[in-house]
């Protein structure tokens, strides 16, 4: 504005007198006198005359003091202006802008509902379909498919599982032909037929057992020859320990280190345990499950539920 051009420029000649010797008492009064100015000589036409002390606001109203804190406030307007990008300070000299804290929440902890294993999709001949829950082997091929994945307890335990239960349902083949088991992270006969001589034990619905000795053991109470069949398992001979379209549960104990299979369709939740097949399984090694699908006929195998446990 006017007045605020008026006050720096009378600020700046204040300066320039005030270095020269001019009274702060001529100021206020609104002139300056020639000994003042010029050493008394009588000049009127000094720095500070009449007519540059007078405006449309009488100069004699504004003090020495007054003009300078004017001088101050309109550089700090200034300042002000042009820091208008910058945050604003507090007294402090900190941010006023509100800091927001961000958090990182902690993932919640899985549920069962989260994990759903399934037959290895990289099997060269048996068919892995339905998103990996189903397993499919075509006419006169013979071989073994892993399901879910490699474990141990404690090394390599990725999901914190204390124990896991798979329950299969078969389509087609006689008990013979089809075999559940486990195997260990060396197993690697996926082709033709497997006699568990490969770090892997298997039971079929015949209820022969094969196993790979040293490396599964029987637990207590329980005795398996390798290449016998388990007459305790088999409500008789004809039957087997299952059969066509019948259900079998496969369950993993990490704990124990015990691998069970079952009939689920004859004794469901594994409820007569003397009809259940115990093996004990290496405590030093990953464990997987494994499927032995063999015969002329096609074969499909299903996954009917998954359920999972985890530590505490």
């Amino acid at each position: 504005t006017s007045l605020e051009s008026d006050n720096k420029r009378f600020s700046k000649t204040l300066r320039k007198l005030q270095t020269g010797g001019l009274s702060s008492s001529s100021l206020q009064n609104g002139q300056a006198t020639a000994s003042d100015t010029n050493g008394g000589d009588g000049d009127n036409d000094n720095l500070l005359s009449p007519k540059i002390a007078t405006s449309s606001t009488s100069m004699s109203s504004i003090s020495v003091s007054d003009v300078e804190a004017s001088d101050v406030d309109t550089e700090r307007k200034d300042d002000d202006d042009d820091d208008g990008d910058a945050p604003r300070k507090t007294k402090k000299g900190g941010d006023k802008r509100k800091v927001i804290a961000r958090r990182h929440k902690s993932k919640p902890p899985k549920k069962a509902s989260d994990i759903k294993w399934t037959f290895d999709l990289t099997h060269k001949k048996i068919k892995a379909g339905d998103n990996g829950q189903s397993a499919m082997k075509p006419k006169a091929v013979s071989g073994t498919i892993r399901f879910g994945r490699l474990v141990h307890f404690s090394k390599k335990n990725p999901d914190n599982l204390s124990s896991y239960t798979i329950i299969f349902e078969a389509s087609a083949g006689s008990n013979s032909t089809l075999g559940f088991g486990f195997a260990t992270q060396s197993f690697s006969q996926l082709d033709g037929s497997n006699f568990g001589e490969n770090n892997s034990c298997i039971i079929k619905g015949n209820a022969q057992f094969v196993g790979t000795d040293k490396v599964f053991a029987c637990v207590d109470g329980k005795s398996y020859a390798h290449k016998s069949t388990i007459e305790a398992l088999t409500l008789n001979a004809k039957d087997g320990f299952f059969q066509e379209r019948e259900k079998v549960g496969v369950s993993v104990q990490f704990e124990q280190n015990i691998g069970k299979i079952w009939n689920e369709s004859k004794n469901q939740g594994a409820a007569d345990n003397e009809k259940v097949f115990e093996i004990k399984l290496p405590e030093n090694d990953e464990i997987c499950l494994v499927v032995y699908l063999a015969g002329s006929a096609k074969k499909k195998l299903v996954v009917d539920d998954q359920k999972f446990e985890f530590k505490e």
